[in-house]
Order: structure tokens, then sequence, then C-alpha cells
């Protein structure tokens, strides 16, 4: 008698029952969890985009003093304002390297402007530049202090940055008129720090550059 083909088949297929259905819990679950996934990796993408843009260079800092490079210091130096328009043209300057992004400069900024306002700080002919670093979300002037309008430059090459050894922001670098860097500030700094610098600043370059001019 030949076997019944036709019913051992049918039995080896029966015995392959489909997979039963998943509760929709488990798939709104799993739903919920790749969501979570994708906000962390967003999350940790923005933290490394902001760690790049404020990131510490490991070679290490160019010894103080040092002197700018010619093309960055005539950036700087053709846009820092000073209190009185009666003084040098090429006097030294301070040059506040910040980013529109970073809230702590746009603090420093505020403090800067309220020295220049209430003359809170000895700056006599002591010229300011702010430097930017060029970011497309910032485009305007909205973050920038009315002071400070003409004395902006945005670094677009990294020129500056390069030449004044910009590692964190907010940078305040202390320049003498002929482009030597002789101290540098990192972060929000106290007025009286900022006086101590000012000073030391001016008695590097001289009461005729420095100072403003006597009536």
């Amino acid at each position: 008698m030949l076997p019944n083909i036709e019913q051992n088949d049918f039995q080896s297929r029966g015995a392959a029952a489909p997979p039963p259905a998943r509760p929709a819990s488990r798939v709104s679950t799993r739903s919920r969890a790749v969501g979570a996934l994708l906000v962390g990796v967003a999350l940790l993408g923005s933290l490394g985009s902001f760690a790049w843009r404020h990131r510490v260079d490991p070679s290490g800092p160019v010894p103080i003093p040092f002197r700018i490079a010619e093309r960055a210091w005539r950036s700087v130096l053709t846009a820092a304002v000073t209190a009185d328009r009666a003084c040098p043209a090429s006097g030294p300057l301070v040059v506040l390297y910040v980013s529109a992004s970073c809230p702590h400069c746009i603090a420093e900024l505020q403090r800067w402007s309220t020295l220049i306002r209430t003359q809170a700080a000895p700056l006599g002919c002591i010229g300011i530049t702010i430097v930017a670093a060029p970011n497309r979300a910032n485009a305007s002037r909205a973050w920038l202090p009315g002071d400070f309008e003409s004395a902006l430059v945005w670094d677009h090459d990294h020129d500056i940055a390069k030449t004044l050894e910009v590692r964190l922001v907010p940078l305040a670098v202390f320049v003498t008129g002929n482009g030597l860097v002789i101290s540098k500030t990192v972060g929000e700094a106290s007025n009286e720090e900022t006086a101590r610098r000012l000073g030391e600043l001016r008695r590097v370059s001289g009461p005729t550059q420095g100072d403003p001019p006597n009536d």
C-alpha cells in the first residue's frame, strides 16, 4: 500500500505553526525605545558640536609676550574703538574674542560695555576690538552691545584665532600699539582683574599711547 503522501505533507506543514501576533504593547514599547535612542544620539551630537567649537588645543600655548601676525593685526587695529576720538589711531588695545553662541561671551561683552559707559576702568586711549568666530545661526549683530557695533570683526578664515592662540572663549587679549601681546585672560573676569591688566598695558605702552591727550 502506497503511503498517503498528501496526508504526510499536510501534517508536516501543519507542524510548523505561524508565529503568534505580537502584542500591541510590545510594539509601542519598542517604538518608544527607538525614539529615546534617536533623541540621545542627537543630544550627544549637539554636545560634541559645542565641545568642538569651544575646544582646547593640546599643542600648548605660545609663551607671552608674542607678536600678532601682520594681517591679523591690521584687521583688529582698524576696527578698534576708543572712548575718546582724539586718541591715536595705532594705540594699544584689548581684543575680545567671543562666540555669539556662548552665554559667557555675551555676559563678558555686557560687562565691558558697562565699563566703557561708566568709565569704571582706566581705559584712556586703549581701544577695543570684538572678534567673533563665524556662526551662521548668529549672523546678525543682535547679540552685540551697541557700543561695539563698529568694533566687530568676523574671523571667517580663523587667522586671528590662530595668531592669538584662541583655545577657549571668551578671551581678552591685551596688546601694545605695535602688536605685542603682553597678557591674556580667559572666561568672565572681575572688574578688579581688568583694571590691573589695563594698568599693566598702559605702563608697557607708555603715556603717549595708553593715556588720553592733555587738554
